[in-house]
């Protein structure tokens, strides 16, 4: 029975870096396309892409605080 609880706490972790990853991923080739669109896009998209950084960091800043916290256990 401990065995199926470790493995469920290993998915469990898994599934957060990986959102973790994709997220900073994401916001990597958001900043790149920024650069390649025109100005006038840029402006558009700026209070969308504040939430979007916003959002993404603190998916990336709660999976690293978990993840310490939890080493520290």
């Amino acid at each position: 029975m401990g065995d199926e609880k470790e493995q469920a706490e290993l998915r469990k972790l898994k599934a957060q870096r990986r959102m973790a990853t994709a997220t900073l991923m994401a916001m990597g080739a958001f900043t790149v396309a920024m650069f390649l669109v025109d100005i006038e896009r840029v402006n558009a998209l700026g209070d969308i892409s504040n939430l979007f950084y916003l959002s993404g960091a603190g998916i990336v800043g709660a999976y690293m605080g978990t993840s310490v916290w939890m080493s520290k256990k």
